[in-house]
């Protein structure tokens, strides 16, 4: 005997939860190209000193969007700043699941700590 088909149910979305393909593709694609830039503007360095000053120029560059990212996209420049600790540490902590390092939030065990 077959079996009978369920009438299909659609579940009430709710408000806020529908997921906008392409918003996140723009969002996936800009944070790309901000990485390939950022190795290739590092690995355009011809030497080990020019390739750390790169780094640091790098990073003092791009520390603050993720510092403000993680503490919360609407805070301020200045609410961020003041809520970096003189390491450079994100105070608060980190969001569930994330660990410190080196002034960011990242989702694994920080290299510069030897917990690789």
């Amino acid at each position: 005997m077959a079996a009978k088909k369920r009438p299909a149910t659609k579940k009430a979305a709710k408000p806020g939860s529908a997921w906008d393909h392409s918003s996140y593709v723009q969002l996936r694609t800009v944070l790309d190209g901000l990485e390939l830039g950022a190795i290739r503007h590092y690995l355009a360095g011809r030497t080990a000193a020019e390739r750390r000053n790169r780094s640091d120029y790098l990073a003092e560059l791009l520390r603050p969007i993720a510092k403000q990212l993680i503490t919360g996209s609407a805070a301020s420049m200045k609410t961020v700043m003041t809520s970096i600790g003189d390491g450079g540490d994100v105070i608060g902590g980190c969001p569930d699941g994330l660990r410190e390092c080196n002034g960011v939030c990242v989702a694994y065990p920080c290299p510069d700590s030897g917990g690789l």
